[in-house]
């Protein structure tokens, strides 16, 4: 499930960024991850992102838009995987732009899946 976040361009940039501290979000990311995949908690997960997100699970298909495509692929995919295990690393930050590693394994149609990403 790759979990991935397009930026969009905010449309007030300066204030936006005045107002998210980027290390704070990319923990807060990784802690509801870390708890709402492996409980298939969608909502917990749909809060993070914004009205506007592109939501990328994998380089080479489209992107899921908005907050009703984040909520559809996540109700596609977790309907798909158990026994998911998950951990997420430090996060990197750096002025208003943040990135966690992660690695997962999960069972997703009778086979053991094992991904890591950024």
């Amino acid at each position: 499930m790759a979990p991935r976040l397009l930026a969009a361009a905010h449309p007030n940039q300066d204030a936006y960024d005045l107002l998210v501290n980027a290390d704070e979000a990319a923990r807060r990311w990784a802690e509801v991850w870390t708890r709402a995949w492996p409980a298939h908690d969608a909502e917990a997960i749909v809060a993070l992102y914004a009205r506007e997100a592109k939501y990328l699970s994998h380089p080479f298909r489209t992107p899921d838009e908005g907050l009703d495509g984040v909520r559809s692929y996540l109700m596609r995919t977790l309907g798909e995987e158990d026994n998911i295990e998950c951990r997420y690393g430090e996060p990197v930050a750096n002025g208003n732009r943040a990135a966690v590693e992660w690695w997962a394994s999960w069972t997703g149609e009778g086979e053991e899946i094992t991904i890591a990403g950024t």
